[in-house]
């Protein structure tokens, strides 16, 4: 146990040692242990309290599990990053596993690796780790999350950016695979996630958050999107029923953002 990774992996070499203690007295003659009493005086003296008081507040996001899908670029790369800062262990999940693994390193390079038993990858001690998806593949789905069982022990929440916008082509239509593939990512994808992550959470029987991008498209027409407004307008109502079939311990939300502005310049309209 421990409030991050990091230290639950050096109690796990401390009750590792302490196990190899046991069983070296035990080989000599028998291994006794200091009363309870002795015990607590010796964990919870005055100048370790006062070392402990000194220590700053918990981030927000402390002791949180937070998966990421699509946080291989975009909005979900940011995201990433801010729930992070926040003290969150961030899964970035991405269909394209390496740009998933660059936003893991970028984070794991700015708050460090941790500390504990030596591993790499899934088994590494980090804030982050990076996971391959396809959304539109429920076993796909089910695989990345059976690995953040692995890497973390479970999830918290889960905030879905991945997404797909699919122009008309020169006659102005949108052809029809292009149609399918738009609710295949932005409406079916959605709910794949969802509908897998539903039975982890109630195995665990601890609260979380379902996080959807849906659209300002959905609620106003425009010329030239029409797939991808009526997409994410089908999102909008599957957080509705996501809400119903996830509830009393789920919590599910939509949030539509605008765009992600970098740098210091900024295009007219953009905000």
């Amino acid at each position: 146990m421990g409030k991050d990774k990091s230290e639950s992996r050096v109690t796990a070499e401390f009750y590792n040692c302490a196990v190899e203690v046991m069983r070296g007295a035990e080989a000599i003659d028998e291994y006794i242990a200091l009363p309870q009493q002795e015990a607590f005086d010796i964990e919870y003296w005055l100048l370790e309290e006062a070392k402990l008081k000194r220590m700053p507040a918990e981030k927000s996001l402390a002791r949180q599990v937070i998966c990421v899908v699509g946080a291989g670029s975009g909005i979900g790369k940011e995201v990433a990053h801010r729930i992070a800062k926040e003290g969150a262990h961030v899964v970035c999940v991405d269909l394209n596993k390496d740009a998933a693994q660059a936003t893991a390193n970028e984070i794991i390079a700015k708050y460090g690796s941790g500390i504990g038993v030596a591993g790499s990858g899934i088994s590494g001690c980090g804030p982050a780790v990076a996971l391959g998806a396809n959304i539109t593949d429920r076993a796909s789905i089910r695989k990345m999350l059976d690995e953040v069982a692995l890497a973390y022990g479970g999830f918290d929440s889960i905030a879905v950016t991945a997404g797909i916008f699919v122009p008309p082509d020169t006659t102005g239509h949108i052809p029809d695979d292009k149609w399918a593939l738009t609710f295949s990512i932005n409406v079916t994808g959605l709910y794949l996630v969802g509908d897998e992550a539903g039975p982890t959470w109630r195995k665990q029987g601890l609260r979380g958050s379902l996080i959807l991008t849906t659209s300002a498209n959905a609620v106003v027409a425009k010329k030239g999107s029409v797939a991808y407004d009526i997409s994410k307008a089908a999102a909008n109502h599957l957080v509705r029923e996501l809400a119903v079939e996830l509830s009393p311990l789920v919590r599910v939300n939509a949030v539509a953002p605008a765009t992600v502005v970098q740098a210091a310049q900024c295009s007219p309209g953009n905000g």
